[in-house]
């Protein structure tokens, strides 16, 4: 069963055609951004945060200058390893997902209103945030060696009522999509589909009736970017095809976050990347599929 698995995943990979792209009219973003990983377009302006470590802080950046314009304090919460946000009508998501040594096993999500940040014209607001939780139920209970296992995330989006999350599978192998409500409370989740992706998943957008990822993945020490497009919603169990690939240049950045922009394409934000010697700041680009 399983060596047929592997034999319809990279048959699905192979009929996907790759689109070359290059990297135009990217922009530096500021400092205090140089880990970016998160980013959603709402009112106007580009809402993103850090990886883990820094405060439990969402920055609002003009999107013509990409200044941060607005900070907005987190209550009670811990940047453990933020990875990425989601956004609905009423509310922002900020998931605390990411689990590089997979040692986590239990994770959460922040909702926070976004009535409450709008409230406030200040360029610095607090917010108390609401909790999803949540566990795999498909996670041995062993300690997972870093770097080698398929219980990281660092994507998540929102369609319909459910919180979709995507796995970072370490192993090159297909991300797992796993589904939560968007209410408040304790979940375990199993995955609900697969995506047949040949990248390591860091950001998911829904965006004009499709789900679309980004990521990256080293090959010879070099590493390549991607954006990639599936059709949804999926029947469940099934595993999906890429429809569209696309792969960017120059790539030696470490692509992170896909944000929507209504109408208009995405943003597509890489963090700060160095590597013997060589790196590149923390930026943000436009894509128009």
């Amino acid at each position: 069963m399983r060596n047929l698995f592997l034999f319809v995943y990279f048959l699905c990979l192979a009929a996907t055609a790759q689109q070359n792209l290059k990297i135009r009219g990217d922009k530096e973003l500021p400092a205090g951004l140089r880990e970016i990983s998160g980013a959603v377009f709402w009112d106007g302006m580009l809402w993103a945060h850090n990886d883990g470590g820094d405060e439990p802080v969402l920055y609002a950046l003009d999107t013509t200058d990409f200044k941060i314009r607005k900070k907005i304090h987190v209550q009670n919460a811990i940047n453990t390893d933020w990875e990425d946000i989601a956004q609905d009508e009423t509310h922002i998501y900020i998931g605390d997902i990411g689990n590089n040594s997979g040692n986590r096993n239990y994770l959460q999500v922040y909702k926070i209103a976004k009535k409450d940040i709008a409230a406030s014209g200040a360029d610095s607001v607090s917010v108390r945030p609401q909790i999803i939780s949540f566990s795999y139920k498909d996670k041995p209970a062993v300690t997972q060696k870093k770097h080698r296992h398929n219980y990281d995330a660092e994507a998540m989006a929102v369609a319909n009522g459910k919180l979709y999350i995507f796995s970072k599978n370490w192993l090159r192998g297909p991300s797992l999509v796993y589904a939560t409500d968007t209410a408040a409370g304790a979940y375990v989740l199993a995955p609900v589909c697969t995506l047949g992706t040949n990248f390591l998943v860091t950001g998911a957008e829904f965006y004009e009736g499709r789900l679309w990822v980004c990521g990256y993945h080293i090959e010879l020490k070099i590493e390549k970017i991607y954006a990639a497009s599936f059709a949804w919603p999926p029947a469940e169990g099934a595993v999906l095809n890429m429809e569209k690939l696309y792969a960017f240049s120059p790539s030696f950045r470490q692509l992170e976050t896909i944000a929507a922009i209504p109408g208009r394409g995405f943003f597509l934000a890489f963090e700060e990347l160095q590597a013997g010697g060589v790196g590149s700041g923390p930026g943000v680009f436009r894509f128009v599929p």
